[in-house]
Formats: structure tokens, C-alpha cells, sequence
């Protein structure tokens, strides 16, 4: 994998291929379907997947439409905390069509990774809006934050996806 080094905090959205990948992209209005956060040791990314919330390495997300977002945020306690509170939790299709209607998520109780990914980040000490459940809403985020996020392609052109991001 042709990657950047990785830092605690930092956001990994995906762009994937799959008819999954399209129809979550379809369902939220984003231009990536999956938001993904660095773990303290660098190599491992705790996400929310059908399968429910787990810490994974993060080769596993593989390299095609990969975007690293270099946020400069320094993990705290309290995030360690809640990750570790979350793992295991379910993943919520619900919570996903409800984000992209624009209505607050059916349940605290299960996460899509855009509702997960947001709350990490309002831990880490980054103002949220109200309702970040989608992986586009992260993106912006991102962008917004222009002195702390920097975007990072892993293999797309920069110069291609920051006008689906403006």
C-alpha cells in the first residue's frame, strides 16, 4: 500500500466500486461511502461496517479511492474511552437512509462509520454540525478546516475531487 504515515485522529474516506458502495453514495448524496478514523498505534482504523463498530488493520480498506485526511488532532483518553465502549455495536442500514433524507439517526445504539467517524472527532475536539451521519458531511468537515485538514489522495488526483468537495 502507497500511503502517507498515518496519525492518531487522522480520516480515511473510501470511494469504493461495489454496487453496495454505490448505493450507499446514492442513499447519503456523498461522494464516498465510508469514513474510517486512525487508531493511537497508527496502523489499525476503527470503523462501523455491516458486521457492527470494530478496530481494524488499515491495509484492510485497501488502496483504490482511498482518501487520507491528515487532521493534526491529538487523540485524547475519553476517545480511547468511547471506541472501546462502541466496539462490537451494530451497524444501522436505518440510520444510513435517514442521514441521506437528513433526519437524525432511529438509535444511539447502532452507528453507520459517518455517525461513528463524527463522533470521534467532536471527542477529539472538533466542532460538528448537529447532524454529521454522512460520509460527504465529513468530507466537508474536512475541507472547512483548511488549517487541519490537509487532503492527502492515496491514488486519486487532488485536483479531480476537490470540486465534488466545494
Amino acid at each position: 500500500m502507497n500511503i502517507l504515515p498515518f496519525q492518531s485522529g487522522d480520516v480515511l474516506l473510501y470511494s469504493g466500486k461495489t454496487l453496495v458502495d454505490d448505493v450507499i453514495r446514492e442513499v447519503t448524496m456523498s461522494d464516498f461511502n465510508h469514513v474510517a478514523v486512525v487508531m493511537p498505534d497508527c496502523q489499525s482504523m476503527v470503523e462501523a461496517l455491516p458486521g457492527g463498530v470494530r478496530v481494524a488493520p488499515i491495509t484492510e480498506m485497501g488502496e483504490t479511492g482511498v482518501w487520507h485526511v491528515q487532521t493534526g488532532l491529538e487523540w485524547s483518553p475519553a476517545a480511547s474511552a468511547f471506541v472501546k465502549s462502541v466496539i462490537g455495536e451494530p451497524y444501522s442500514y436505518l440510520n444510513d437512509l435517514l442521514a441521506g433524507l437528513g433526519y437524525p439517526p432511529a438509535t444511539e445504539k447502532a452507528w453507520n462509520c459517518a455517525q461513528l467517524g463524527g463522533k470521534i472527532l467532536s471527542i477529539l475536539g472538533v466542532a460538528m454540525p448537529k447532524l454529521s451521519d454522512t460520509p460527504q458531511e465529513i468530507a466537508m468537515v474536512c475541507a472547512k478546516r483548511g488549517d487541519l485538514f490537509q487532503f492527502l489522495p492515496t491514488q486519486a488526483s487532488i485536483a479531480d475531487a476537490l470540486p465534488k468537495l466545494g
